[in-house]
């Protein structure tokens, strides 16, 4: 029997040593990525876990080391011993892990239950005046005007429901607008002048071969040899578009994947000279848009995510580095990256 004391001993001694290194890289880990889940786990009354795998693990052991006949009834009395004492010890392991980690990082855990509850308070609210845009160097309806004439038959191509058409002061006297969303831009543009439809029959332009002066694509996917077909030779492609690193600190949580931008200019700019169109000009920008509170972002992303910015448990570590930040700076930036490429049909 002592030969089982002292591996039972041995077994206390490496759980304990074990627990506390993992709790002191845990809580280490956590402190440095605003782990804030992981430290409010700690608010909570202990509870043990992992039962089942500590009997499968002295199970193994006793296995390997018994001197006894397998499924003797020594060999089962002792076998239920060693479980019972592991199942114990390794209760009084995590006990002390427990209460080693409130006590050695009780400051942080106190201080994610005050970001936890300014979290919750901010999910209700309304900022839109803590919002600052950085300001472009260049604006789309400008380069248009270099262009387009009076007599031009355009098409601009967009999914704004006409909003960005709608603010346009000169147009051609033939301009379409193709719109994911018409009903929205026939509403909202039935002064404008404008013929409002969509896309024909696996998403074509509905236009004839060379019918169009100019073609442009508003922040919308766009098949480069569809506006090359309907282009006239001498005809105006210009493509706006949401770079690669468009909200780039977001992108992965809170971006639908179709409005996250994929392209570079460069790319865009090889992709259009394969098909045989001149480059006359490009521009691109990366910018910013300046958030200094909490509020004010989830204000923002409410625009195009409200599902996922209310689910609060899954990014409350998000939430918390973002709290942490502008106290630190006094604000959050979120990237934006946008180019213009213009390019005519030879």
């Amino acid at each position: 029997m002592d030969y089982y004391f002292y591996i039972l001993i041995t077994w206390v001694l490496m759980l304990l040593i074990i627990r506390v290194s993992f709790s002191e890289m845990e809580g280490r880990f956590a402190r440095k990525n605003y782990n804030i889940r992981w430290m409010l786990a700690f608010k909570q009354p202990f509870f043990y876990q992992r039962s089942r795998n500590i009997i499968m693990m002295c199970l193994l052991c006793y296995i390997v080391s018994s001197e006894q006949a397998f499924l003797s009834l020594y060999w089962t009395i002792e076998v239920i011993g060693f479980i019972a004492a592991g199942i114990v010890t390794d209760g009084v392991a995590q006990l002390l892990s427990y209460y080693y980690i409130k006590i050695r990082f009780g400051k942080l855990i106190s201080n994610a239950q005050t970001v936890q509850i300014e979290i919750q308070n901010t999910l209700t609210k309304e900022d839109k005046d803590q919002i600052q845009y950085s300001e472009a160097p260049f604006r789309l309806e400008k380069i248009m005007q270099k262009y387009e004439k009076e007599d031009d038959h355009m098409a601009i191509v967009s999914m704004d429901g006409g909003q960005f058409v709608e603010h346009l002061d000169k147009l051609p006297t033939i301009t379409y607008v193709v719109e994911s969303l018409v009903d929205e831009a026939m509403e909202r543009l039935k002064n404008k002048g404008v013929k409002v439809t969509t896309y024909a029959n696996r998403n074509q332009l509905p236009f004839k071969d060379e019918k169009m002066d100019m073609v442009v694509n508003k922040l919308t996917n766009y098949d480069k040899f569809e506006a090359f077909r309907v282009l006239k030779p001498g005809g105006y492609l210009i493509v706006d578009q949401l770079g690669s690193n468009n909200y780039k600190e977001i992108a992965n949580m809170f971006i639908p994947f179709k409005m996250r931008g994929r392209w570079d200019k460069e790319n865009c700019i090889r992709t259009l000279r394969d098909i045989g169109m001149e480059i006359i000009d490009s521009y691109e920008e990366e910018g910013y848009i300046r958030f200094r509170s909490l509020a004010s972002l989830l204000t923002f992303m409410r625009g195009f995510s409200p599902e996922r910015v209310e689910n609060y448990d899954k990014y409350i570590n998000f939430y918390a580095r973002i709290v942490e930040e502008i106290k630190e700076k006094e604000y959050f930036d979120l990237t934006t990256h946008r180019f213009i490429v213009v390019a005519q049909k030879k």
